[in-house]
């Protein structure tokens, strides 16, 4: 299955029809691992159409937790994932990063609010580090008991997003897909893509180039 498969906004398959290889080597290592009734975690979800395809291949006895910050795309996810008969998945406006601030409600099973408001194509994305007043949480907060397949684009946060969710990685085990943002992570974070990849190879995986386009795509995957 394809992400032109789903009943999409038609801006949305405007955009596919103009990228109909967008990320292509991610989508299909993601497809090629998850299995029906899996638990996945989005992190940075955007307009929620890849995701709602990994919603699609889990079914309904998997769970799917969706973390975005940028209150414009989630009524476009929510249309997304309702257009195509998918259950309401757990929902986090917010950032998943290294510390808690702004006391997070995390992974809740309904639609925040904003997910009611107008559909906006292209509303742009926001960094951890320039949204303050948003909540952030660390995943080892979330004492998640079962995670099979994590995914992040998160413009150059990914390490954050990693080392606060160490623990969970070493109990769980899931399978990662990380598309790093090396220009960023070094403007914003002063951190390096190979001291990420190899903190998680130090944690039992192995890693495996998938793409450089816009980012740069690894695959993760438990020894």
């Amino acid at each position: 299955m394809k992400v032109t498969d789903l009943i999409l906004p038609a801006y949305r398959q405007d955009f596919w029809a103009r990228n109909p290889n967008w990320e292509i080597e991610r989508i299909t290592a993601m497809m090629s691992r998850i299995k029906e009734g899996d638990n996945i975690l989005d992190i940075g979800a955007e307009m929620g159409d890849i995701t709602a395809l990994l919603a699609k291949a889990v079914g309904d006895t998997g769970r799917v937790f969706i973390a975005e910050p940028v209150e414009k795309m989630w009524p476009t996810i929510r249309t997304i994932f309702e257009a195509n008969s998918l259950q309401t998945p757990n929902c986090f406006v917010g950032f998943f990063g290294n510390e808690t601030k702004n006391e997070p409600v995390m992974l809740t099973r309904k639609w925040p609010e904003c997910s009611e408001g107008e559909l906006i194509d292209e509303p742009g994305f926001q960094h951890l580090n320039e949204r303050w007043d948003l909540p952030t949480a660390r995943i080892d907060d979330t004492v998640l008991n079962k995670l099979d397949l994590i995914t992040m684009d998160t413009e150059g946060s990914e390490f954050e997003i990693i080392k606060g969710a160490t623990e969970t990685i070493k109990r769980l085990k899931p399978v990662i897909y990380i598309s790093i943002h090396p220009a960023f992570m070094d403007d914003r974070y002063h951190q390096q893509a190979q001291d990420l990849i190899n903190y998680i190879r130090d944690l039992g995986y192995s890693s495996n180039l998938l793409a450089i386009d816009h980012e740069t795509h690894v695959e993760f995957l438990p020894l």
